[in-house]
């Protein structure tokens, strides 16, 4: 008897959980015609965020090459913004032939607009390659 009394109580906790969640006052994004994830969202460096301007930069041509460095950038910039930082910098070790370099900096570029802080791009290289193995 004392189990089930028990896990009656526990029940009607959990309910009323649920239902204070349901009445949550925040932000809603508003139905309309385009995805949700396209939709316009506040600064709030909530993943709600990262994941909509992460698929609006994953649109630009240049940007979509290096996905994983949009998502750096991007989680980079907003925590520095909560930091209350002005500016940030983002490295790519081993430029190679730039490609990479170049799609940092189109990034950069978006993620200033999108976050409001400077970002500065460095790229750094050898220029002699990978070393030869020296040894299986």
């Amino acid at each position: 008897m004392r189990v089930r009394k028990h896990l009656k109580a526990l029940l009607k906790g959990m309910t009323q959980w649920h239902d204070e969640e349901d009445k949550d006052p925040s932000p809603q994004i508003p139905p309309a015609e385009t995805p949700w994830y396209e939709q316009p969202t506040p600064f709030d460096n909530g993943y709600l965020w990262l994941f909509g301007n992460f698929s609006k930069l994953m649109k630009a041509p240049i940007c979509s090459r290096r996905p994983q460095y949009i998502y750096g950038v991007l989680q980079g910039a907003a925590l520095a913004k909560v930091l209350g930082m002005q500016q940030i910098s983002v490295i790519e070790f081993g430029v190679g032939g730039g490609a990479g370099l170049l799609a940092l900096e189109h990034t950069a570029e978006r993620c200033e607009d999108l976050v409001g802080i400077d970002i500065d791009v460095y790229g750094f290289d050898t220029g002699t390659g990978q070393p030869r193995p020296q040894d299986y």
